[in-house]
């Protein structure tokens, strides 16, 4: 799949499947919104990957609860 200049909102960012694809996805020329509950594990998620692209923006987000989503978008 080309993800050259798409937008991908990745929920989940904090950890297994989610935390992985938010270290991969920003070698594929993208822009990538990482969504998770935890604001202290995405905070340092975007430390530590933000150097390799300033097109991802971190957000807290419970997307089980709707105004939270709501909020977000």
């Amino acid at each position: 799949m080309n993800f050259n200049n798409k937008v991908v909102v990745l929920t989940g960012a904090s950890s297994g499947i989610g935390y992985h694809l938010a270290k991969l996805l920003p070698k594929e020329n993208c822009s990538v919104a990482l969504l998770a509950r935890s604001k202290d594990i995405l905070d340092e998620l975007e430390k530590n990957l933000q150097s390799e692209n300033s097109r991802m923006k971190v957000y807290r987000c419970d997307v089980s609860d709707y105004d939270d989503v709501r909020s977000t978008f």
